[in-house]
């Protein structure tokens, strides 16, 4: 089950990102969440926070995360916050600019052509926590805290469609098990409907 004390006690560190109300001509009256605003440009923060902090209080040596930059960025933003060692594992392909964004958060960089299958290894050999979003439970938990703050923002309950670009499908289960757990507590009637955005070339969540 969920921490949810700490989930509020992350939600108070991260800044409160703004729900505004816009209208387009094709799709009527939308709501936009600004996650940008987050310290790395990125809704996975949330997670990452959780799970860093989360691994903290099981007194894990290090977290490694493998990414192709975006969790990365936000497992070291984490990382430099809490005091944890974190060891992102990038392939070559990785973009520069995530990797310089990366630099400042003083995270030990490995580039490999694997990262995924060295992380899991080293994960195993040294009993650091993997953090990769797909695989670790906790990134759905971290998530939730973007569902209390929509459903908080929320407040009249006028939103129908969640729309959330989800590369692993965690952020979506995280949402998910946000508004389940407000509708068990009876603090919210009905459950939005969810839609993963994903680019052209990702196909993981049709499969």
């Amino acid at each position: 089950k969920p921490d949810l004390n700490t989930l509020e006690v992350i939600r108070k560190q991260l800044a409160v990102t703004e729900l505004d109300q816009r209208v387009f001509p094709e799709a009527g009256s939308c709501m936009i969440k600004h996650e940008y605003q987050n310290e790395t440009g990125s809704h996975k923060d949330r997670a990452a926070l959780y799970q860093v902090t989360k691994a903290m209080t099981e007194n894990a040596p290090a977290v490694v995360i493998p990414s192709s930059g975006n969790a990365a960025i936000a497992v070291a933003a984490a990382g430099a916050k809490t005091g944890m060692p974190v060891y992102a594992f990038l392939s070559p392909g990785t973009h520069p600019g995530k990797i310089q964004a990366m630099i400042k958060f003083k995270p030990g960089l490995i580039i490999v052509d694997k990262p995924i299958n060295r992380a899991r290894n080293i994960s195993r050999r040294l009993g650091f926590q993997n953090l990769r979003p797909s695989r670790d439970p906790r990134a759905i938990e971290g998530f939730m805290s973007l569902g209390f703050e929509i459903a908080e923002q929320d407040s009249d309950q006028a939103i129908t469609d969640v729309f959330m670009f989800s590369t692993s499908g965690a952020t979506l289960l995280g949402l998910f098990e946000a508004f389940r757990h407000l509708i068990r507590s009876k603090k919210r009637k009905r459950l939005p409907r969810l839609h993963a955005v994903q680019a052209g070339k990702a196909i993981e969540l049709a499969q």
